[in-house]
């Protein structure tokens, strides 16, 4: 039972890294594509700026001298003008899908940003708990020691004190075995 639940918190761990990278690539290649279209519309909007300007130039040249080769110059302007329009256009259109998905994409990061906060927070409090827990356990082991080391020089202690004791009482006896001894001697001399 406890290697499925550890298994299942690593496959849940696994997953939320997995969400968060997910996410945050996806976004990341989108920006890519937008800063690409982006970057292609204002290449096409200064391209068709330019065609203006040639026009421009071309329908003046054509009203100071009207020729056929400069109305053919004018007309074909005019055709590159609208395929440029066009192509802007088209940029244009390829854009927004991509900026909705930009956008869709983004409240996913924001949720995955605050999802993996929350489960930050979640996990500190966690270590939190277990070290506190941790502590309470040695301190209870360290206080058992202590008591034990307490108990058992006390225990020393009295033994050694007991043997002084009897040490004591043995070099009395044995005082007072010599005394009765000379006594007896100086008693057998008188």
């Amino acid at each position: 039972m406890p290697e499925n639940v550890s298994r299942s918190h690593d496959v849940f761990q696994k997953a939320r890294h997995d969400f968060i990278k997910l996410a945050h690539k996806t976004e990341a290649l989108l920006k890519k594509e937008k800063i690409k279209l982006t970057r292609q519309l204002k290449r096409a909007n200064t391209r068709v700026a330019k065609e203006k300007d040639r026009l421009i130039a071309a329908e003046k040249r054509l009203e100071q001298k009207s020729s056929a080769a400069k109305k053919k110059q004018v007309k074909k302007i005019k055709g590159m003008l609208e395929k440029e329009k066009q192509m802007a256009a088209e940029l244009r259109e390829a854009m927004r899908p991509v900026s909705e998905k930009l956008k869709a994409v983004k409240d996913h990061v924001v949720s995955a940003h605050y999802f993996d906060r929350g489960m930050s927070k979640i996990d500190k409090e966690i270590e939190s708990f277990f070290k506190k827990r941790d502590a309470k356990a040695a301190k209870k082991a360290k206080k058992k020691s202590v008591k034990k080391r307490t108990v058992k020089s006390k225990t020393i202690k009295k033994k050694a004190i007991k043997k002084k004791a009897i040490k004591k009482k043995a070099i009395k006896k044995k005082a007072v075995k010599k005394k009765a001894i000379k006594k007896k001697a100086v008693k057998k001399k008188v």
